[in-house]
């Protein structure tokens, strides 16, 4: 239908001016092309709705319009309705515009769904990221481990993938073959009571140290386990058994025994496995040329630290010298 802006000047009688205004009327003005001033009426109703629909998205769509930029195109579209009111923008205009909200807010409203809901918003949103990032499949119970690794999950599934990732290159495996590698680990935090993240960045540091499958796989439980037990991060613990394993020239099967007796030196002093192992590996390899067993050499350390509270790293250089 043409649309038409109509200009018209009428002379009234001022002394009938009144009377005729109080007489219902129906006013039609031809003007070219067939249109009437009966149009108006359409093009308010046209306005009124366009409105409404306006304020129906609005009250619908609460999250959506804590958005800033849903808020400035809500701004838009309200202007676009006034200038359609004025004459200003044609109707097709207005419901193309109309129509790119919608989507707008439709897109809005699927992104807060995949990042946050008050029940299970950020494990839905995890679930997604893990099925196109991650080249594995684990429970999400295992794969978040705390509240705070929750609360953080997006960052740790693109940490996890990293790592395994990493993993990749470092040990040339197919992506089959990772897929298969982070069951493992999944399988091993659950059993440690770890983190996924946790177990693959121990398994990282014995890899590039050139460990073959099977010892990673065991040093791996032995260090995620002294991390636990001994409530150390896992850089720490793997850093500081291989500063023990080298220094002492263990085997793999001497590695276990050698936790318990640091972790029952800890659970009896005052002292820590954390300090007893910093200190150690400050005087490891000294105490092994010195024939002073790692047994003796803890004992001593645990003495040192639980009478005098000194530094670990002082109390492993001081019996190295």
């Amino acid at each position: 239908m043409t649309e038409y802006n109509i200009l018209a000047r009428v002379k009234i009688d001022g002394t009938e001016a009144d009377a005729y205004f109080k007489k219902p009327r129906n006013l039609t003005v031809k003007v070219d092309g067939g249109t009437s001033a009966n149009e108006l009426g359409k093009l308010n109703t046209t306005v009124g709705t366009l409105q409404n629909k306006l304020e129906r998205l609005k009250i619908s769509n609460v999250d959506a319009f804590r958005s800033q930029p849903i808020l400035d195109q809500y701004t838009n579209m309200q202007n676009l309705v006034g200038a359609y009111s004025r004459g200003e923008t044609s109707l097709g205009n207005v419901n193309m515009e109309m129509g790119r909200f919608e989507n707008n807010i439709k897109k809005s409203n699927e992104g807060i769904r995949t990042t946050t809901t008050s029940v299970d918003g950020l494990g839905t949103a995890l679930g997604k990221a893990i099925s196109k990032i991650a080249l594995w499949a684990v429970a999400t119970t295992a794969i978040y481990g705390s509240l705070k690794q929750l609360q953080e999950g997006t960052q740790y599934v693109k940490d996890l993938n990293k790592l395994m990732t990493d993993t990749q290159i470092v040990t040339g495996y197919t992506k089959a073959e990772i897929a298969s590698l982070a069951t493992q680990y999944n399988d091993l935090a659950i059993e440690v009571s770890a983190t996924t993240l946790e177990v693959a960045t121990g398994a990282l540091e014995w890899q590039r140290q050139g460990k073959t499958v099977e010892e990673t796989n065991q040093l791996l439980k032995a260090s995620v386990m002294m991390a636990k037990l001994a409530n150390m991060d896992q850089a720490s613990s793997t850093e500081a058994l291989t500063s023990i394993i080298n220094g002492y020239q263990l085997s793999i099967e001497e590695v276990m025994p050698a936790i318990d007796r640091l972790i029952s030196l800890d659970n009896n002093f005052a002292t820590s496995t954390q300090e007893i192992a910093d200190a150690l590996t400050k005087v490891s390899a000294v105490s092994k040329q010195s024939n002073v067993s790692l047994e003796e050499m803890a004992a001593m350390i645990t003495v040192v630290s639980s009478d005098t509270r000194i530094a670990a790293e002082s109390i492993g250089q001081s019996f190295s010298r």
